[in-house]
Parts: structure tokens; sequence; C-alpha cells
């Protein structure tokens, strides 16, 4: 049985000197205000200060340490696109909405996937990408604390030297749907 060790009184008062967990929690968190800040100042379009409050508090740290500015405004807009789509009357709760976008120089195609999170969710879509002959080179996968996910794949014609089609692109969100 393991001994425990007790540990002297310390006084933490004084901010704790910097290690690299703290220092990139610090990034990210820094990273985050900053895009919240912009949008603040230039808000999007058809976007409610609400969706966008949702969004920086609901989206977890390894989304903010690797989105852009960009990104950031594709996401938002795919994730409003997703509940104006499930609020409609036609769709099912659990239809997906899916964007896409190509590279630049043909290097292939960005996918945003976002729907409710389940079971089997991130096999389905890859699935669907490999039935229509898409390779997917990067997958990176994001689970908001409301449990909207929102997917963001880069995909490739099978020959690698172009952006998706839009036909396969059609046939991979029918298939998802």
């Amino acid at each position: 049985m393991p001994k425990l060790v007790s540990m002297p009184d310390e006084d933490f008062s004084e901010t704790p000197a910097a290690t690299p967990a703290r220092d990139a929690v610090e990034a990210w968190w820094e990273r985050r205000e900053r895009f919240r800040g912009g949008l603040r100042q230039r808000p999007p379009a058809g976007l409610s200060a609400d969706e966008i409050e949702m969004h920086f508090s609901a989206m977890p740290a390894h989304y903010w340490e690797q989105v852009s500015e960009t990104e950031l405004l594709w996401g938002l807009q795919t994730t409003h696109g997703f509940l104006n789509l499930i609020a409609s009357h036609h769709a099912p709760a659990t239809a997906p909405f899916v964007d896409w976008r190509d590279l630049p120089e043909g290097r292939g195609t960005q996918v945003m996937l976002c729907t409710w999170d389940r079971h089997g969710l991130l096999a389905k879509a890859a699935a669907a990408l490999s039935a229509v002959r898409l390779n997917i080179l990067q997958a990176d996968v994001f689970t908001r604390a409301d449990n909207i996910v929102l997917d963001r794949f880069t995909v490739m014609d099978p020959d690698g030297h172009q952006a998706a089609t839009a036909k396969r692109m059609e046939e991979m969100t029918f298939l998802l749907e």
C-alpha cells in the first residue's frame, strides 16, 4: 500500500511561476478572447449575440488552440445553418448541416459538418466520404458543451491532385442525411 506523504503548508497567495501547461491555457484563452472582442466590434450579419456567445462558451479548448478567424466565422455560420435546419418543419432533429470550401490551388476541399452528437457519428461521416471516393487527409472533431458537433474534414479526390467535385460533395451529403 502506498504511503501518504504530507506536504508542508505553502503560501499560494502569489501567482505561481509559469509552467508549459499554464502557458498553453493562457494562450488559448487569450486567443479566444481576442476573437470574441473582434466579433463584438464587427458582428457577423444574421447571427445573434446569443448564438455567438454560446459558441464561445461551449467550444472545447482544443478548438481555440487551432481555429483561425476565417474558420471561426465559417463554424459560426455552419452552426447557425444547422440550428435553422432543425428548426424547420421538414427536417428531422438529427439532420446534418454540411458545407464545403475548396482550398487554394486545388489542394483539397474542407468540409464542415454540424449536427447533434451521437454514437458512431464520426464513423458514419468517414464512411460517407469514403463511399463517394474521397480521401480524408485530416479530421478535426469538436463537440460543444451543448452536444452540437462541429467536425472539419480536409478531403481530396483519389488521384490526389484536385479538390472534391460538387457532385461528390452532394452525394456525400445525401448519404449522411
